[in-house]
C-alpha cells in the first residue's frame, strides 16, 4: 500500500505504555475536516499468528479523530468504544483460530491510519502484562511443573494456584496479572509437560495437594492464604480440591463442570477418569453418543456448520442417576466461591453446572455470576481484558466447532470476570489480615 505519512497527521496514544487492563485513549489530530479515515489495528498472538481489525471514522469540525467519543461509520466493532481496535481483531489467515495469549509478554498492537489507499500515520502501543516489581521463577522441580509469579517487596502475601483447561495451557498472564496486583501466583502444569502425564488422565490430586504444601513453606507466602483460580477442567479440579483440602481459602471457578468428566487424550474422552485421590480413581460422569448425536455432528460437519457440544451434553446429563454419582461434593467445601459462566456457552452448560453448585455450597459468602450472550472462552484467566474474543476455531478437516458468545458479549464477560475477581480475591483472600513482613534470613 502506498504511503504519504505527513507530518499534518498524527496519533496521540495515553497511557504511551499502558498495562492490560488500562484503557487506551487514541486519537488521530490533523485531519480535514470533514475528512474520511481508515485506522487499522494489527497484532501476533503467542503463536505469532497474525489477527487485524479496522475501523472508518469522519473527522470532527477540527479535524480530530477521538476512540473514546467517536463511533465508526463500520469496521471490526461498531459503537464508541476505545478499546474496540483492541477486542475485535479477527483472524486474517485461513480458517478460524483462538487467540493465543498464555504468556506474560507484553502485546505490542500497531496502528496505521489510511486516506484512500494511502497511508498517512502510523504508531504502535505496548500493552504490559507485569509491573517491574514482580519476579518470575520457572518451576521443574520438587515435583512440581509450572512458573511462579510473586511481587518483589519483602511481604508474605496470599497465594493463588492457577489452573488451566483440557488444552493443557499454563496461564503465565494470568500469573503475572495477578502478581501486580499483591498475590504470589502459582501458574501451574498438571498435564502435557515433561515429568507430568501425556494426557488428562489419572491426575492424582495429591499433585495439586503438594503445590499448596510447597507454597505453604515458601517465606514469602502467607501460609494462612491459599486460593485455586481454575478455568473449565481447571475449574473442576479446583472444586475437588476444595473439597478435600480444608487449606485453601478461596476459589474461583471459571467456565465450571458441576461433575467429574472422562480423562481426554489428544482432545478425545477416553475411559478413565481425570482424577485420582488415595490412590484411586475419582468417579467420572459417561457421556454415550446416541446415534441421533453422530449424525447430527457428521451432519453439521459435513456442510461446514458450526458444531456445537451443548445438546448432547444437556441430553447426557438428564440421567439422574449418573450425574449423582458423578457430581463434586462441593457441600464439604466451606471457603467462599465465586462461579462465573457464559450464558451462551457451547461447549458445556456452565450456567447450569454454576446454579447447581452453588445451591450446594456451605458457605453463604460464595456466589455465581453469569454473562449474558457470553461463551466458553468468556473469562479470565483464559479471556484477558480487550483482546481478540474466541468463538470459533476450525481445523483442516473443514471442522468448525462454536465456543458460544460474540466478540462484544465475551470481552464484556472478559474484562468484567477479571475485575470480579480482583475484588472476590482482596475481599476474601487478601483481607484475612495484612501482609506479614518477613525476613529473608530464615
Amino acid at each position: 500500500m502506498p504511503s504519504k505519512l505527513s507530518k499534518d497527521y498524527s496519533f496521540s496514544i495515553t497511557p504511551k505504555q499502558p498495562y492490560i487492563d488500562e484503557d487506551i485513549h487514541i486519537r488521530l489530530s490533523g485531519c480535514e475536516p470533514g475528512e474520511i479515515v481508515t485506522i487499522r489495528a494489527k497484532t501476533l498472538d503467542d503463536e505469532h499468528q497474525p489477527f487485524a481489525s479496522f475501523a472508518t471514522f469522519r473527522a470532527d469540525p477540527e479535524g480530530v479523530i477521538d476512540l473514546s467519543s467517536q463511533k465508526p461509520m463500520n469496521g471490526t466493532y461498531k459503537e464508541k468504544d476505545s478499546m474496540g481496535l483492541f477486542w475485535s481483531m479477527e483472524y486474517t489467515g485461513k480458517g478460524n483460530k483462538l487467540f493465543i495469549k498464555t504468556t506474560s509478554c507484553p502485546i505490542t498492537t500497531y496502528l496505521t491510519a489510511e486516506v484512500g489507499k494511502d497511508v498517512i500515520a502510523g504508531t504502535q502501543v505496548t500493552r504490559m502484562l507485569e509491573q517491574e516489581t514482580i519476579h518470575k521463577i520457572e518451576l521443574n522441580n520438587n515435583g512440581i511443573v509450572g512458573t511462579l509469579y510473586r511481587p518483589k517487596a519483602s511481604n508474605a502475601y496470599p497465594a493463588v494456584i492457577i489452573l488451566g483447561g483440557s488444552d493443557g495451557a499454563v496461564h503465565e498472564q494470568a500469573a503475572a496479572m495477578l502478581a501486580s496486583k499483591g498475590y504470589v501466583a502459582l501458574a501451574l502444569a498438571y498435564f502435557g509437560r515433561e515429568g507430568l502425564p501425556e494426557g488428562l488422565i489419572n491426575i492424582p490430586l495429591e499433585y495439586f495437594g503438594g503445590a499448596i504444601d510447597w507454597l505453604q513453606q515458601l517465606t514469602f507466602v502467607n501460609e494462612n492464604k491459599i486460593g485455586v483460580i481454575g478455568f473449565s477442567r481447571g475449574a473442576e479440579v479446583a472444586l475437588l480440591l476444595g473439597s478435600v483440602y480444608p487449606s485453601i481459602q478461596t476459589i474461583i471457578a471459571a467456565s465450571p463442570n458441576g461433575l467429574v468428566f472422562s480423562g481426554i487424550k489428544d482432545y478425545q474422552p477416553v475411559n478413565q477418569s481425570a482424577w485420582t485421590y488415595k490412590g484411586k480413581e475419582i468417579a467420572y460422569f459417561h457421556s454415550n453418543l446416541k446415534i441421533q448425536d453422530v449424525l447430527t455432528f457428521f451432519g453439521e460437519w459435513m456442510t461446514g456448520q458450526p458444531i456445537s457440544n451443548l445438546d448432547a451434553t444437556l441430553k447426557a446429563i438428564e440421567n439422574r442417576k449418573k450425574v449423582y454419582a458423578a457430581r463434586i461434593p462441593v457441600e464439604k467445601i466451606n471457603c467462599p466461591v465465586l462461579l462465573l459462566s457464559g450464558e451462551d456457552d457451547q461447549l458445556i452448560p456452565a450456567s447450569k453446572f454454576s446454579k447447581m453448585v452453588v445451591r450446594k455450597l456451605a458457605n453463604k459468602q460464595s456466589k455465581h455470576i453469569s454473562f449474558k450472550d457470553a461463551g466458553h472462552f468468556s473469562s479470565f484467566p483464559y479471556a484477558l481484558p480487550n483482546i481478540p474474543t474466541n468463538e470459533l476455531i476450525s481445523n483442516r478437516a473443514r471442522m468448525k466447532m462454536t465456543f458460544g458468545g460474540s466478540k462484544e458479549a465475551n470481552n464484556k464477560a472478559a474484562n468484567e470476570s477479571w475485575h470480579h475477581i480482583v475484588h472476590f480475591l482482596d475481599q476474601y483472600l487478601k483481607s484475612l489480615n495484612n501482609p506479614v513482613k518477613i525476613s529473608y534470613m530464615k
